[in-house]
């Protein structure tokens, strides 16, 4: 019961926190053409969370001008899920997110209070004439305004990033110069090893692209990297915690933590892969009919069929960059739709072809799993050992189970 009343608390908070940014996004606000000699401009970093869109955290761009009565912030991080076709638009790469300017305190108190995160503040040191640039762009975009959202170039951060490279009239660091890391490796400083079940996730989804090493530029799409980027610059004056969380007892909501077992892949992938173990012992030795065993294995590889559906409808059709050329798709066959729908309804009939069509993906995918890397240079989630090995188990005792029998 208790679990359950979290999940519709939390239910209510978001729903609550999408009709606060809406309530806050009516206002039309009009940028001043000039700020005055006592203005501030800050970069806000706001804390990672364990929600999949918050593990990355969120950027926001604080302006001052006390002689103007002047606080605001800027966010470029603000969509409506109700929108329609919102998550099928995600999903293809067409989705558009707007950009919500609201009073600092509110905007503030929402994440610190209401959301229970901390914020890292840095004032940037940014001319008058750089910060009037600034408010000059952002009072050319109209009250709907709106962009097409990009994870990788194109998000919340990106867009503060170029909104501050244009008040200074340079680049943050000097162009090309390279962080060291690959785009996959820029998600692990993130998911690993606090969240691997995302990460396996992200490195199913990331194609060829994840191998790529990243500028600093590129990699600045991640909140926290901005602000590396920008004291690493120079530009800051000073940097601090603007605000922390309340005590409890203050806040208005607490979000229940996740426990961290259930975003640990490996744990998902050992329960898995001991059910497995399981089905191919039943499947291998059991006597009898088989076919609650076969059912469970052709629901796995329907599974297995959906995701390679999925991705190879991603590569060819998708607006997402990083997923073309995706070489998980050599061992997540999108025909084990059809193996799944003959080893469930017609496996009598086509026996033969299908056990032939199993061996050679499990001997394929085994290779793949253990030496892949090397042969397409591109990794695949550590946590697909698990289902693999479990799937090939699986076909290893279907394909015992008929040598038996005939024998």
């Amino acid at each position: 019961m208790q679990r359950a009343r979290y999940s519709y608390v939390f239910i209510l908070l978001l729903l609550a926190a999408f009709a606060f940014e809406s309530q806050l996004g009516a206002a039309v606000w009009h940028y001043p053409k000039t700020v005055g000699p006592n203005y501030k401009i800050s970069l806000l970093t706001v804390e990672p969370g364990q929600m999949p869109y918050q593990i990355f955290g969120h950027s926001l761009l604080r302006i001052e001008d006390p002689d103007q009565n002047l606080d605001i912030c800027v966010n470029f991080g603000v969509y409506d899920p109700t929108e329609k076709n919102f998550f099928y638009r995600v999903l293809m790469g067409t989705a558009h997110y707007r950009m919500l300017t609201t009073d600092s305190n509110e905007q503030l108190s929402f994440y610190a209070n209401y959301l229970n995160k901390w914020i890292f503040s840095q004032e940037l040191d940014i001319s008058q004439e750089g910060v009037n640039r600034i408010l000059a762009r952002l009072a050319s975009y109209k009250p709907d305004y709106s962009y097409r959202y990009d994870f990788f170039f194109n998000n919340c951060a990106t867009r503060l990033r170029e909104l501050i490279e244009l008040g200074i009239g340079r680049t943050l660091l000097p162009e090309g110069t390279m962080s060291g890391l690959t785009f996959r490796q820029l998600v692990d400083t993130h998911t690993y090893p606090r969240y691997t079940l995302y990460d396996g996730f992200y490195d199913l989804g990331l194609g060829i692209m994840g191998e790529r090493e990243a500028t600093m530029q590129e990699a600045e799409y991640l909140p926290a990297v901005l602000a590396l980027a920008a004291g690493q610059s120079g530009l800051v004056k000073r940097a601090f915690v603007y605000s922390r969380p309340l005590p409890e007892e203050d806040r208005f909501y607490t979000e229940p933590p996740i426990p961290a077992y259930l975003l640990d892949g490996a744990f998902w992938g050992i329960i898995f892969l001991v059910l497995a173990c399981f089905v191919a012992l039943r499947l291998a030795f059991g006597e009898g009919k088989r076919r609650f065993s076969r059912t469970f294995l052709g629901l796995c590889l329907a599974i297995f069929g959906c995701v390679g559906l999925l991705g190879l409808f991603l590569m060819m059709y998708s607006k997402h960059p990083q997923a073309r050329a995706n070489y998980n798709l050599l061992w997540i066959w999108p025909t084990h739709l059809v193996a799944a729908f003959g080893l469930i309804g017609y496996y009598r009939r086509r026996a033969r072809v299908l056990r032939i069509y199993l061996l050679a993906w499990s001997i394929w995918a085994t290779v793949m799993m253990l030496v892949g890397e090397y042969i397409v240079v591109q990794r695949a989630p550590v946590e697909a050992l698990f289902w693999v090995f479990g799937l090939v188990f699986m076909i290893g005792g279907l394909l015992w189970g008929h040598s038996r029998s005939r024998a």
